[in-house]
């Protein structure tokens, strides 16, 4: 089952922006000194210690091999290759008595502009850490929050109970009741028509599952779930995703395993098995960016019995805003698709865009196909979609002129 809101702040982004700018920081701060360091090698090499060489721009190794050093320059060799390198070179025109030694005078001077380099270096890099404070904290904040965001998912070290939720002012005890008890309990009115549309097609909408009230008041819970529990979602384009959502909210564990829902799945699309709950996730969704873009199946988040029965499986979409295919923001749905795996399994041809993997890159003809062929059904926060866990699906992008509330 499945819950999708669209609200909060792209952490995600915000980790990846904050991380780029501090390591574009970083290389700007290093490629400045090294520029510094290259202009100050450059400032001692322009006083050349060998008049004869200046207005010359290259000679070559043979030339300077035959060029005989004087006493004094040859003290500077000291490789003794008949040559002075630039090293050689610095350290022969600070010899400016051509006795063959440098001037204590002259080496006290040095020294002391070494260590003034030095300590503007050192205020460089200081004046560095203090201009990206800032920027390192908030990427370290972002990183450990990321973390502990991933641990209260997977490990379950957080619970929020009904009382969290009234005591914090999220929703009444009123309205939880009324989450838990869907139109007053009474069933779902399925009709044959729903039956038939998702026998062949893979997907059918219930209009007018719950109430406008009922409506908001799930809008609030899953939206402080989010802000709650949910982390960035690195994988996909999705803002957060909170996996699991039902193992960590006693209200929406309820909810989706109350009567209303159960028994309208078992009649609808389970064969008349009775309906159990697998696992729950919301979805925040970008404005603009389809949040999972690629044509997938869910049949590998269910447990696996080797029966590929479309009614092995099943699945619920809400969406706490109106989506279709004008203003986007919802689910495309390839209608039959839910038959493929069972002719696969009856020896049927496997069918050409057919993917186990949901990072499997299908060919150019498949999703022109799928493209072509997509159903995005109207729904309201009123609504729900039921769909196989073997019908193919992807998000769709929502109209940036049209933005998520």
């Amino acid at each position: 089952m499945r819950s999708t809101a669209t609200r909060g702040t792209n952490w995600g982004m915000v980790f990846f922006v904050t991380t780029a700018v501090i390591f574009a920081a970083m290389t700007a701060t290093i490629a400045a000194a090294a520029a510094a360091a290259a202009e100050e090698t450059n400032n001692n090499n322009n006083d050349d210690p060998f008049p004869d060489y200046q207005g010359r721009k290259t000679t070559s190794r043979k030339d300077r091999m035959q060029r005989n050093l004087s006493i004094c320059s040859s003290k500077y060799d000291i490789d003794g290759d008949g040559q002075l390198d630039k090293f050689e070179q610095l350290a022969r025109s600070l010899d400016s008595n051509g006795r063959g030694s440098i001037d204590p005078i002259t080496v006290v001077k040095l020294l002391k502009e070494q260590d003034k380099l030095k300590k503007q270096q050192w205020l460089l890099l200081f004046g560095n850490i203090i201009q990206w404070l800032p920027l390192i904290v908030g990427a370290v904040y972002t990183f450990f929050k990321f973390t502990e965001r991933q641990y209260q998912q997977n490990v379950g070290g957080k619970i929020l109970t009904s009382m969290d939720y009234i005591k914090e002012g999220i929703v009444t005890s009123e309205e939880i009741e009324s989450l838990w008890e869907l139109s007053s309990g009474r069933a779902y009115p399925l009709t044959n028509e729903h039956k038939r549309d998702y026998l062949r097609d893979g997907f059918v909408v219930l209009p007018n599952f719950l109430t406008g009230e009922e409506s908001q008041a799930l809008d609030k819970v899953v939206t402080h779930n989010l802000n709650e529990m949910a982390f960035p979602d690195l994988l996909t384009k999705c803002s957060r995703k909170f996996h699991g959502e039902h193992y960590h909210s006693t209200v929406t564990h309820r909810f989706w395993q109350q009567p209303r829902i159960a028994d309208m799945l078992s009649t609808l699309a389970l064969d008349e098995d009775t309906a159990y709950m697998v696992t729950s996730e919301i979805l925040e969704m970008p404005s603009g960016v389809a949040c999972i873009p690629q044509w997938h199946w869910d049949f590998l988040t269910f447990p696996q019995n080797y029966n590929a029965s479309f009614t092995t499986g099943t699945q619920i979409w809400w969406s706490s805003e109106e989506v279709d295919g004008n203003v986007g923001g919802g689910l495309a749905f390839l209608p039959g698709s839910h038959k493929w795996a069972n002719e696969v399994d009856d020896g049927a041809a496997l069918h050409p865009c057919f993917a186990m993997n949901l990072f499997d890159k299908m060919s150019a003809e498949c999703t022109q196909l799928l493209d072509r062929e997509m159903v995005v059904p109207k729904l309201s926060p009123t609504d729900i979609v039921v769909f196989s866990r073997f019908t193919l699906h992807r998000s769709v992008a929502r109209n940036p002129s049209v933005p998520f509330k």
